[in-house]
């Protein structure tokens, strides 16, 4: 027998009926094959997934999963060809005169209902970035349904798929729209979804500490380098790709230098680390071995100090001069290949020919490398009153 011939002896026997009067008692089980049960939201939003069932199934009516429609909530449903409304755990027998047009229809009825309102409102939480994923805003509370969350970029409300009972968490730097709404129970509506604009803020690295891979350094009359070994913000290494380095990296002179550390990304602000070149001591007379062996002839004329010298086995110099009584600075030096150098000014200004001044040479090689230096000339300054000796002019040798 062919899978059709059920279909076509419960057809025969329906019209033998009719026709003669005869009441039959007809098994459901003599119908065959599936049919689709759909549900239709009945003015809600969503979806929810058709299946299949066979005529003699037991479908049990599910929960709603339909978003009802503003002040309304779930009532029950109702199923084609049968009397009456189900609630969700309900049962159903399916049998032939379920089945409409092909399929079998299940349908939600609302019912009107004052919309669900919170016990507690969730609050925006001040944060700063932690590398780790945080909780946006505080939880809140309802007693008339189900609390739902959800996020945005934008202050635009999102689908009502797209709420759930999870606050939502975000790691990044941002600022962030978090919504929330109850989901009323049996008695309540949905209520409106509500916005809390939140942020993630950088995170300041000022006070941090920078370590250099050294904080002073001899001088050597060569450029010389120091480099970054780490920050530490509190206990913790600092990233590497999350700062960059300016500031005095590279010097020759004496003196102390600046190198900083600026953040990027998720962090905001900058540290700071300081090195130093130390000078050496202009006024201790340098051995025999470090000594550049070299008389240092002054001339005071013309508003000018004339220093010069012999050159010996050096290729360039660097003539510092000062004030007695004051420390050498790289803004009163001049480096020359000659051996003649011409100071106009000190500290930016013209020379003031009544105080004493002191000036020394430091010879290099042609690679740079020091060779050593002068000792240290004082020389009493032509106008100053307390001397009646002619200094215009004098003559420094090397001990």
């Amino acid at each position: 027998m062919s899978k059709t011939m059920p279909s076509i002896i419960l057809t025969i026997a329906l019209l033998i009926g009719l026709f003669s009067g005869t009441e039959y008692a007809i098994a459901a089980h003599a119908v065959t094959g599936q049919y689709p049960l759909r549900y239709e939201s009945n003015g809600g939003t969503g979806t929810m997934d058709p299946i299949e069932v066979s005529i003699g199934d037991t479908f049990v009516f599910p929960e709603c999963e339909f978003e009802a429609p503003a002040n309304k909530t779930f009532l029950s449903w109702q199923m084609t060809g049968v009397d009456g409304i189900h609630y969700p755990g309900d049962s159903e027998v399916i049998a032939a005169n379920c089945v409409s047009g092909g399929a079998i229809t299940v349908t939600a009825y609302w019912t009107d209902a004052p919309a669900a309102g919170v016990t507690t409102r969730p609050e925006e939480k001040q944060l700063t970035y932690s590398g780790s994923a945080q909780e946006l805003i505080t939880s809140g509370s309802t007693s008339e349904g189900t609390l739902q969350y959800a996020i945005t970029d934008t202050n635009t409300a999102p689908t009502y798929d797209k709420f759930s009972a999870e606050i939502p968490k975000r790691t990044e730097v941002g600022v962030y729209y978090v919504w929330y709404r109850v989901r009323g129970d049996a008695t309540h509506s949905n209520s409106n979804p509500v916005s809390i604009k939140t942020e993630i803020t950088k995170k300041s690295i000022a006070g941090a500490t920078v370590t250099l891979n050294a904080a002073t350094l001899e001088y050597t009359g060569s450029e010389q380098n120091v480099k970054v070994e780490k920050v530490m913000l509190g206990d913790t290494v600092f990233p590497e790709n999350c700062y960059d380095i300016t500031g005095d990296l590279t010097a020759k002179e004496p003196g102390t230098y600046k190198v900083t550390v600026t953040s990027k990304g998720n962090y905001k602000d900058s540290a700071t680390a300081e090195w130093t070149i130390k000078k050496s001591s202009e006024e201790k007379t340098p051995d025999a071995k470090s000594r550049f062996l070299s008389s240092v002839n002054v001339k005071q004329k013309k508003g000018k100090l004339i220093v010069s010298w012999s050159k010996g086995a050096a290729s360039k110099f660097d003539v510092y001069a000062a004030y007695c009584g004051t420390d050498f600075s790289q803004r009163n030096m001049k480096t020359t290949g000659r051996t003649t150098a011409t100071f106009k000014k000190l500290n930016g200004k013209p020379i003031n020919f009544k105080k004493s001044f002191k000036i020394y040479v430091v010879g290099y090689d042609s690679n740079s490398q020091k060779l050593g230096r002068t000792v240290t000339a004082h020389v009493s300054g032509k106008d100053n009153k307390e001397f009646t000796l002619n200094y215009s002019r004098l003559n420094y040798k090397a001990a």
